[in-house]
Protein backbone atom coordinates (compact mmCIF):
# COMPACT_ATOMS: atom_id res chain seq x y z
CA UNK A 1 0.00 0.00 0.00
CA UNK A 2 2.88 2.13 1.10
CA UNK A 3 5.01 1.71 -2.33
CA UNK A 4 1.75 2.13 -4.10
CA UNK A 5 0.95 5.92 -2.63
CA UNK A 6 4.22 6.74 -3.18
CA UNK A 7 4.55 5.68 -6.83
CA UNK A 8 1.72 7.98 -7.07
CA UNK A 9 3.22 10.86 -5.39
CA UNK A 10 6.34 10.26 -7.56
CA UNK A 11 4.01 9.66 -10.74
CA UNK A 12 2.34 13.23 -9.91
CA UNK A 13 5.82 15.52 -9.53
CA UNK A 14 7.14 13.90 -12.70
CA UNK A 15 3.97 15.11 -15.04
CA UNK A 16 4.32 17.89 -13.57
CA UNK A 17 7.85 18.57 -14.02
CA UNK A 18 7.77 17.01 -17.60
CA UNK A 19 5.18 16.54 -19.51
CA UNK A 20 6.75 15.76 -22.40
CA UNK A 21 8.11 12.29 -20.53
CA UNK A 22 7.85 9.42 -22.42
CA UNK A 23 4.37 7.35 -21.81
CA UNK A 24 6.49 4.05 -20.74
CA UNK A 25 7.50 5.99 -17.58
CA UNK A 26 4.24 6.22 -16.04
CA UNK A 27 2.62 3.08 -17.81
CA UNK A 28 5.11 0.55 -19.77
CA UNK A 29 3.71 -2.84 -20.47
CA UNK A 30 2.39 -5.06 -23.74
CA UNK A 31 1.82 -8.42 -24.80
CA UNK A 32 5.23 -9.15 -25.70
CA UNK A 33 7.08 -7.66 -22.53
CA UNK A 34 7.57 -7.52 -18.95
CA UNK A 35 9.36 -4.02 -17.85
CA UNK A 36 10.73 -2.83 -15.33
CA UNK A 37 11.49 1.16 -15.53
CA UNK A 38 14.66 2.72 -12.97
CA UNK A 39 15.78 6.27 -12.87
CA UNK A 40 18.98 7.82 -11.13
CA UNK A 41 19.01 11.70 -10.34
CA UNK A 42 21.69 13.84 -12.39
CA UNK A 43 25.25 13.13 -11.23
CA UNK A 44 28.60 14.20 -12.63
CA UNK A 45 29.23 10.97 -13.78
CA UNK A 46 26.68 9.54 -16.60
CA UNK A 47 27.98 6.29 -16.43
CA UNK A 48 27.14 5.84 -12.48
CA UNK A 49 23.55 7.62 -13.41
CA UNK A 50 23.56 4.63 -16.37
CA UNK A 51 24.51 1.91 -13.70
CA UNK A 52 22.51 3.01 -10.81
CA UNK A 53 19.52 3.50 -13.17
CA UNK A 54 19.54 0.08 -14.75
CA UNK A 55 20.28 -1.65 -11.31
CA UNK A 56 16.83 0.08 -9.78
CA UNK A 57 15.34 -0.95 -13.41
CA UNK A 58 16.71 -4.49 -13.49
CA UNK A 59 14.86 -4.64 -9.11
CA UNK A 60 11.52 -3.55 -10.60
CA UNK A 61 11.54 -6.00 -13.27
CA UNK A 62 12.40 -8.78 -11.01
CA UNK A 63 9.24 -7.49 -8.76
CA UNK A 64 7.06 -8.05 -12.60
CA UNK A 65 8.83 -11.11 -13.35
CA UNK A 66 8.46 -12.79 -9.86
CA UNK A 67 4.71 -11.41 -10.17
CA UNK A 68 4.26 -12.84 -13.60
CA UNK A 69 5.24 -16.26 -12.57
CA UNK A 70 3.17 -16.15 -9.33
CA UNK A 71 0.10 -15.39 -11.49
CA UNK A 72 1.07 -18.45 -14.06
CA UNK A 73 1.25 -20.90 -10.98
CA UNK A 74 -1.28 -19.34 -8.20
CA UNK A 75 -2.62 -23.62 -8.17
CA UNK A 76 0.86 -24.81 -7.53
CA UNK A 77 1.93 -21.87 -5.22
CA UNK A 78 -1.32 -22.68 -3.06
CA UNK A 79 0.01 -26.71 -3.01
CA UNK A 80 3.75 -26.00 -2.53
CA UNK A 81 3.21 -23.35 -0.03
CA UNK A 82 7.00 -21.89 0.76
CA UNK A 83 8.93 -23.94 -1.91
CA UNK A 84 7.14 -22.01 -4.88
CA UNK A 85 8.08 -18.86 -3.03
CA UNK A 86 11.52 -19.41 -3.69
CA UNK A 87 11.01 -20.73 -6.94
CA UNK A 88 9.68 -18.04 -8.23
CA UNK A 89 12.88 -15.65 -6.65
CA UNK A 90 14.83 -18.37 -8.37
CA UNK A 91 13.63 -17.97 -11.62
CA UNK A 92 13.27 -14.41 -11.54
CA UNK A 93 16.88 -13.78 -10.53
CA UNK A 94 17.64 -16.48 -13.41
CA UNK A 95 15.87 -15.25 -15.96
CA UNK A 96 18.00 -11.15 -15.74
CA UNK A 97 20.49 -12.05 -17.77
CA UNK A 98 18.15 -12.13 -20.63
CA UNK A 99 16.77 -8.60 -19.72
CA UNK A 100 17.79 -5.95 -22.11
CA UNK A 101 17.37 -1.89 -22.07
CA UNK A 102 14.50 -0.92 -24.53
CA UNK A 103 14.70 2.63 -23.94
CA UNK A 104 16.20 5.58 -22.21
CA UNK A 105 15.13 9.60 -21.65
CA UNK A 106 16.67 12.18 -19.44
CA UNK A 107 14.32 14.68 -18.05
CA UNK A 108 14.98 18.76 -18.23
CA UNK A 109 16.47 18.38 -14.35
CA UNK A 110 19.31 15.79 -15.79
CA UNK A 111 17.30 12.53 -14.11
CA UNK A 112 17.83 9.56 -16.18
CA UNK A 113 15.10 6.56 -16.72
CA UNK A 114 15.52 3.71 -17.79
CA UNK A 115 13.44 0.95 -19.39
CA UNK A 116 14.08 -2.58 -18.97
CA UNK A 117 12.47 -5.40 -20.97
CA UNK A 118 12.32 -9.09 -21.45
CA UNK A 119 10.61 -10.91 -23.35
CA UNK A 120 7.64 -12.96 -21.97
CA UNK A 121 9.09 -16.17 -24.24
CA UNK A 122 12.00 -16.31 -22.44
CA UNK A 123 9.79 -17.05 -19.27
CA UNK A 124 9.05 -20.58 -18.94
Amino acid sequence: MIRVLLFLIFTQFVIASDLEAPKWIFQSGDERYIYGVGSAKKMDSLAKQLRIASILARANLSENIGVEIESKFTKEHTQKGKEMNYSISQTSSHLLRYAFIKDRWISKNGELFILMAIDRGDIR
